[in-house]
C-alpha cells in the first residue's frame, strides 16, 4: 500500500538530498518518517530518518528530533526483525 505522503516524499528525496530544493530537509525527513511509520514501514523509517539526518539544521537534542527518533524506536521495537543501528 502507498500513501500518498510516502510517494511524495520518495519522489522529492534525490532532489532535495543532491540539490537542496523544494523543501527543508527537517521538513522532509520529519513528513517521509511519520509516514512510513503510519504504514508500519519500520525499517523505511528508519533508513530515512538515518538518511536524511545530514540535512537536517535541527541539534539531535531539539525534542522535535528527539520525538522523531522515539516514533522511529518505537517503530522497530514492535518489528523485531528490524535492524538496529
Amino acid at each position: 500500500m502507498v500513501h500518498p505522503a510516502v510517494d511524495a516524499g520518495e519522489r522529492l528525496l534525490p532532489v532535495v538530498t543532491s540539490q537542496r530544493r523544494w523543501i527543508g530537509g527537517d521538513e522532509l525527513r520529519d513528513g517521509l518518517v511519520l509516514a512510513k511509520v503510519h504504514l508500519r514501514d519500520a525499517t523505511g523509517a528508519q533508513r530515512r530518518f538515518y538518511q536524511l539526518a545530514p540535512l537536517s539544521t535541527r541539534k539531535p537534542t531539539d525534542l522535535r528530533s528527539q520525538l522523531l527518533e522515539a516514533y522511529v524506536s518505537t517503530a522497530a521495537q514492535s518489528q523485531p526483525n528490524v535492524a538496529q543501528r
